[in-house]
């Protein structure tokens, strides 16, 4: 029987293997061009929907300008 095989190429180049994956299988920049090219849909008042990227970006700028939001119910 031969080893199951799971692993995609990643901009960077290198080879990140889905079955056994390690910290070391990608690059920063390939975690920031996956979360860019992700959106987060969901509840939202925005024309246009936020990457996981932008969205993070965002709930970390209101959170250190010490914005608090409304305690869930």
């Amino acid at each position: 029987m031969t080893k199951a095989r799971a692993w995609v190429r990643l901009p960077s180049g290198k080879r990140l293997d889905l079955l056994n994956p390690t910290p070391f299988d990608w690059e920063d920049k390939d975690l920031a061009l996956g979360l860019a090219r992700t959106y987060r849909w969901g509840d939202t008042r925005l024309a246009l929907p936020l990457s996981v990227a932008q969205h993070s970006l965002l709930v970390l700028a209101l959170h250190g300008a010490g914005f608090k939001a409304p305690a869930m119910a």
